[in-house]
């Protein structure tokens, strides 16, 4: 019963830091603004959108903090509307005007009715709103980790030592490589199949697709997502090289059994 209780813990182990290390990288992407700034900057197509460069760019940032962060639609509308009075009162026709709206309620009525170039529609927030509890897991998922990661470490150093510790880093790191490995090589040979599959685990067929020239799209075209996936991918890769180097030295410094 000891033997198997500790093999179980084992397993446990390992899973709880290769989620880590995954979730590390998920991080690295949802909470800093910088890496949506920058890939927004980098990939925003501002002379296809009736939006500056600068103005898709802080939609952007905002729309990240709307979906992982903060969650505040109050934020978001302001910025779309800020945005829609510039272009306005450049003598754009289609652009919405404001005429000074009272509540975010008033926003959404009049956001509702215009062009999906300019404001994002209601499918566009519902799909935002669908994200927001995919984005909370993914922060419980690496609070979780963190913890029994820790919690299986210790009862291995415990009951096994450095070496046993070392064995689990080490079994942790080498199963992130092999499987984002595998999803590199899927990402690069086809990374339209790979985005619709990860999609297909959390939302609704239909839900999460948008017209090219969208605001939504304007603001996170698929060139964005790729950088987002590229972030992720390395940021996940080196945690995962760290845990197998600690591992190694800890199974080497483990005095022989």
């Amino acid at each position: 019963m000891k033997t198997l209780l500790s093999g179980l813990v084992r397993i446990v182990a390992v899973a709880a830091v290769a989620l880590w290390c995954v979730a590390v990288g998920y991080i690295a992407v949802s909470v800093p603004d910088l890496p949506t700034e920058a890939l927004s900057q980098t990939f925003s197509p501002a002379e296809s959108s009736p939006f500056s460069k600068d103005d898709l760019v802080r939609a952007a940032v905002v729309g990240k903090q709307y979906t992982f962060n903060a969650h505040d639609k109050q934020a978001l509308y302001d910025q779309i509307a800020a945005m829609n009075a510039r272009a306005a009162a450049e003598g754009d026709q289609s652009a919405v005007a404001d005429a000074g709206f009272p509540d975010v309620d008033a926003m959404e009525r009049a956001f509702a009715e215009a062009d999906e170039r300019y404001v994002l529609t209601p499918d566009a927030m519902s799909h935002l709103d669908d994200v927001w509890p995919v984005a909370v897991a993914g922060y419980v998922a690496f609070g979780a980790s963190t913890v029994l990661a820790l919690a299986g470490l210790v009862f291995c150093g415990a009951t096994g030592g450095r070496r046993l510790v070392g064995g689990v880093l080490v079994g942790a790191g080498a199963v992130v490589l092999v499987a984002f490995a595998a999803l590199g090589v899927w990402a690069v040979v086809d990374f339209d199949g790979l985005f619709a599959a990860f999609h297909a685990l959390f939302f609704a067929a239909g839900t999460w697709t948008f017209s090219r020239d969208s605001l939504l799209i304007t603001m996170y075209p698929p060139e964005f997502w790729v950088g987002m996936g590229a972030i992720w991918l390395v940021t996940t890769c080196l945690a995962a090289i760290l845990s197998i180097g600690i591992g190694a030295i800890l199974r080497r410094k483990a005095p022989a059994s």
